[in-house]
């Protein structure tokens, strides 16, 4: 099983915040559309990348777009928008951005885990403890002589 590294730091734009407001997006539908995409397109700009999304109805489709670059651990979201329609997809470039998002975030398990045995109901295993010591052994002093300081000197 595949283990995540990290998550990029997401970097939001005055003109993404802006294009949002426009269009009735949420942050949560933007961070949506990049984490499951429909379709993966280069961007526009240089160095970007564009996430595509299905939204509407049969009737009156259209499609949800961001925009975003990678700087490092950071993931900087440039734009979002709505477009009415559907578009033709044109130089895709899914394959590449999955396989590096997958090799940037993924190592390879060394070892599968190991099963545990299913347990009875009635039965609870017991607590692995250290191993008790037994008390040390003290030899017997009744109450009757014991002399305590204070009264020995009162009795005299």
């Amino acid at each position: 099983m595949p283990i995540i590294r990290g998550l990029k730091k997401i970097i939001w734009t005055v003109h993404s915040r802006q294009k949002m407001r426009q269009y009735g997006l949420s942050e949560a539908r933007v961070l949506r559309i990049i984490h499951t995409p429909a379709r993966v397109e280069d961007g526009v700009a240089d160095k970007t990348i564009a996430f595509m999304q299905k939204a509407g109805s049969k009737a009156h489709p259209n499609e949800l777009w961001t925009m975003v670059q990678d700087v490092g651990q950071k993931r900087k979201i440039i734009s979002a928008w709505r477009y009415p329609g559907v578009t033709k997809p044109r130089g895709e470039a899914a394959m590449n951005f999955i396989r590096a998002e997958l090799e940037d975030f993924l190592v390879k398990e060394e070892e599968p885990p190991k099963p545990k045995p299913k347990l009875k109901k009635w039965f609870k295993p017991q607590a692995k403890t250290m191993p008790r010591q037994p008390w040390p052994k003290r030899k017997f002093q009744s109450f009757r002589n014991i002399k305590l300081g204070d009264q020995n000197k009162s009795d005299e």
